[in-house]
This record gives structure tokens, sequence and C-alpha cells, in this order.
């Protein structure tokens, strides 16, 4: 049990005992409160003294019965579950209703009452964290990352409100509007850099998992840093920070990369050290204006999903990172379980990210590789291409394909980035420039010579008079729901 791995600690688990009794002792005589706090207190578990534990199980197996919950109920389920020595008898059970004056303050003291189980459960996981460092077959980093992942989650439980009423959420959403209407210029997400695909999707959203996936060497990990670089330096937003986990290349092959990207020097050149005194020149002055490019790179190779999970929160809080970008998806290593295959250990990986990109209010970029069946003919990407296609198309908010359609005629090459998912908008093919000496990704010289309204355009395309003056975004008088 808890308390006996705490007792093994040598001192008193924090606890609330007088608390405890009330709250049971409330819940007796006012079964409908059990309401209030269902949130609150989850499981018997929650409570410290064995005693209430079991009491409280038995009103939940109640309730989960549809029955009426009241002293004479629960000792009969007491009875009927075996734990009624347990809870102290019938005269135990009756004794904590006789000290009950009100139940007016019950939310605040389930809310004490789960915080020292949280104190509790964090001395337990400092304790199993100090035991695994004794272990001498332990790595640092797989403990850390572990108690990073139990904290956090401790973190996420307790009272906080996650139920809203609609209009709630509406009027957020009108706020967002009026301030998209009133600066037509204004992202809503974060800039890609691309006019086109700006358009198309307003920016990369908060809390959104885009899956970038193309086969290998058509120009993911040069799009990543394009992406990236857009975001760090954008010119049509404020610039923000980014993550980059590279598991693929180490970080001099994606400075080099980012040489040849933004000096406008061939990458076999930098390779060979063939170049120009000019080109040199150029690459100093970008090597200069990195001194002020948030972009954070962590080339660490077989980085599991507990040390990413972990590094972005830990970036999150200092560095105010604004987007993450992985590169690339299957070699992200999960945690081994006996009987699972790989397409389970994807689903994990991309269920997790989904949730880190939600937890965080970030967009999370994942690059992914193809099944080798699109290398046959000349046919555009679809869902179904994916490798370990089923959770990965699941989870994904945005699924964009790198496409190099090739005309059979005269032997061209159309680059394209096909977004074959869209929760939130509309799929499209869009026609871009990949530079690949350069490792370049640019749109096309006439992305945004014409008026595309009515869908939305940060470049102008949207009606400089778009106003929302004159309507109230306020709740309605009195609190009370305006429909």
């Amino acid at each position: 049990m808890q308390t006996d791995k705490l007792l093994a600690f040598a001192k008193l688990p924090p606890q609330a005992l007088e608390l405890e009794a009330a709250v049971i002792g409330a819940l007796m005589m006012e079964g409908h409160r059990l309401d209030d706090v269902r949130e609150i207190l989850t499981d018997g578990d929650i409570f410290y003294k064995r005693q209430h534990q079991v009491i409280y199980a038995a009103i939940l197996s109640l309730r989960a019965a549809n029955k009426q919950i009241d002293l004479l109920t629960i000792t009969e389920e007491l009875t009927k579950l075996g734990n009624l020595e347990a809870a102290g008898g019938a005269y135990g059970v009756t004794i904590l209703t006789s000290n009950v004056v009100s139940s007016a303050h019950l939310e605040t003291h389930a809310e004490i009452i789960a915080h020292k189980r949280t104190l509790r459960e964090l001395i337990i996981s400092m304790q199993r964290g100090l035991a695994a460092c004794y272990d001498v077959e332990a790595n640092a980093a797989d403990i850390i990352a572990d108690l990073s992942r139990e904290v956090s989650e401790m973190g996420d439980t307790g009272s906080v409100e996650t139920v809203h009423h609609i209009s709630e959420a509406m009027l957020e959403a009108a706020k967002e509007l009026e301030t998209a209407m009133q600066n037509p210029g204004h992202l809503t997400g974060v800039d890609t850099g691309l006019k086109a695909v700006n358009m198309l999707t307003n920016g990369w959203q908060r809390s959104d998992l885009i899956v970038l996936a193309a086969r290998p060497s058509q120009g993911k990990t040069a799009l990543a840093l394009e992406l990236s670089r857009a975001c760090a330096l954008s010119k049509i937003s404020q610039p923000k920070p980014v993550l980059f986990f590279s598991l693929e290349m180490g970080k001099v092959q994606l400075a080099k990369r980012q040489f040849a990207a933004g000096a406008s020097v061939e990458m076999g050149k930098i390779q060979r050290g063939d170049v120009s005194t000019q080109e040199f020149t150029r690459i100093v002055d970008e090597l200069n204006r990195s001194a002020s490019f948030p972009l954070y790179l962590d080339d660490k190779p077989g980085l599991t999903l507990l040390q990413l999970c972990g590094k972005a929160r830990r970036f999150r809080r200092r560095h105010g990172i604004a987007m993450i970008v992985i590169d690339y998806l299957q070699l992200i290593s999960a945690k081994k379980e006996k009987g699972r295959n790989r397409e389970q250990e994807i689903a994990e990986i991309t269920r997790t990210l989904k949730q880190l990109a939600k937890e965080l209010q970030i967009p999370i970029i994942a690059l992914s590789q193809m099944n080798r069946d699109n290398d046959e003919g000349n046919r555009k990407p679809r869902l179904s291409d994916l490798r370990e296609s089923g959770a990965i198309e699941q989870d994904a908010d945005v699924v964009c394909f790198i496409w190099h359609e090739k005309d059979g005629n005269s032997g061209s090459v159309k680059n394209q980035l096909v977004f074959a998912k869209h929760r939130n908008g509309a799929t499209d093919t869009i026609e871009v420039i990949f530079e690949g000496a350069t490792q370049r990704w640019k749109d096309m010289p006439d992305a945004f010579d014409i008026d595309a309204p009515p869908r939305f355009n940060p470049y102008g395309g949207m009606r400089k008079d778009a106003s929302v003056a004159g309507y109230n975004l306020s709740p309605s008088s009195g609190g009370e729901v305006p429909f």
C-alpha cells in the first residue's frame, strides 16, 4: 500500500485525517454532494486512512449502481464488499457522521485532501528515483526522464476546471476573430515562411501536430530547417524560438545546411571547402546573424520519447519556445514492451506528441518516412503512403507530403507540397521552388499576384475596412447564457 511505502521513510507522511473524516461524514449525510467533489476525489486511494479509503470506495460503488447514498446503504455495501471490519464496523461508520456540522466547505476540504495525496506520491517517486540511482546498471538520463514524466503527470492532476459552458468558448473564439479582422496582416499561427502555405493554414496553429512526409533525399530536413528559420526570423509576425530535435543528422551537418540556405552557397561547395572569397563573406555574415537566431538544436542519437518530452517542457519554461521540429518520427525510441509491434510503438509516439502539443500550446512538426510503394510510377502521395500510417494519420492535425512531380514528356519537375489532411481547413496542393544545391525552399514568383477572396490572405487579400465596431463581445448582463 502507499502508506506502507511512506512509513518506510521513517516520517509521518502528509495527511489531513480530520478533513478526511469530515468529508466522508458529509457525504454519508448528503450523498448528492458527491457530484461536487467527484472530479477532485477520483478514487478511494486519495485518502490516507484505510477506513476512509474503503468507505469512499463503497460510496463510489453505490453511485456506479445508481443507488441512494446514506448511512444505511453504505453500511450494507461495505458488508457486501467484505470491508465492514476495515471501515471500523457499523459503529465506526456511524461515528463519522456525529461531528459533521456543515458540508459548506466540502470542495475546499477535498482539494486539501487531494493536495496531501499528491505530496505523498511525490515522496514515493523521489524514493523510487533514489533507489534507481544506486542500481549499478542505472542510466541517469532514463531516471531523470521517468521522474520528469511522473512529476509532470502529478502537476496535471487536481481541481483545475476543464469543463466550460459553450458560451465561454465562443466568446474567446469571437475575440480571436475580432483581432484577425482588425489586423489583416496578422497570422493566428506560427509563420511558415511560405506565402501559399500561410494562406492555406494561416500559420501553424497552437496545439497542432503537423506531419511532414516524404521518401528519403526529397528535401524533408531542408524544408524543416526552412520552416524553423521562418518561425525564428519571421518578418510578418514576431520572431519566436524553435527547438529542433535532429535524430538523423548531427548539429554540424545541420549548420552547414543552414550556411547553404542562408548564404545561398551550394552545399557541395561547402562540403568540399571550395568556396570563393565572396561566398565565404556571406557565410560569415550568416554566422554573425545566427547570434540572434533563436533556434536550438538537439542532436542526441537514440532519443527516447520520455527524454524528448522532458526536454520540450524544460525549454518551453526556460526559453518560451513557440514550435518544436522532430527529424524524424520513426527514429524516436519508445519504451519496449513484450508483445508490442513497431506500429503500436508509433501509435504511442504520435499520441504522446499530440498530447504534448496540446499541453504546451505550440505546434509540433514531425517529419516522417513514406512507404516504398510510392516509388512506383509518378503517383500523387496519399495518406496510406505514410509508414505505420494508421496512428500517424489519426493523430496528426495536418499531413503534408513533399512531391516532386515529373513530366513524362519534357522531363521537368514540379516541386509540390500536398496537404492531404488539414483538420481545421481545406486540403490543397501547393507548387513551390526547391533549390537542391542550396537546400532552399521558396514561394513561386507569382504566388500572390492575384486577389483570392474569400480565403484569408495575410498579404493583402482581405478588405482593409474590415471592422467589428458596434458589436458587444462581452457576456450578457446578469451572467446568463445568451441563448
